[in-house]
């Protein structure tokens, strides 16, 4: 048997210039309505994880997936906006 163990952060990183004129989200469903809301804003200007090439990324979506009512929205909602999807944070 082999055994693995690893340490990686699990965080959502804002930047307040994007939120210079707006409330920053303090919810999912308020981020989806923010998203949604200022495409044109946000629009190639959000990341997360790729769940084919990070472990910790698929297991997040997994576990959400399985647990969250607005797991899809946000998902639908990223890939409208052309989230960048990274390995690893």
């Amino acid at each position: 048997e082999v055994f693995a163990f690893t340490q990686e952060p699990a965080a959502i990183v804002v930047s307040n210039a994007a939120f210079a004129d707006m409330a920053i989200p303090r919810n999912r469903q308020d981020l989806i309505a923010t998203l949604r809301e200022n495409p044109e804003r946000f629009r190639d200007r959000v990341g997360t994880y790729d769940v084919r090439r990070s472990g910790l990324g698929y297991l997040f979506a997994t576990q959400d997936a399985r647990t969250s009512e607005t797991y899809w929205r946000l998902t639908e909602v990223l890939g409208g906006l052309n989230a960048k999807l990274y390995c690893c944070s």
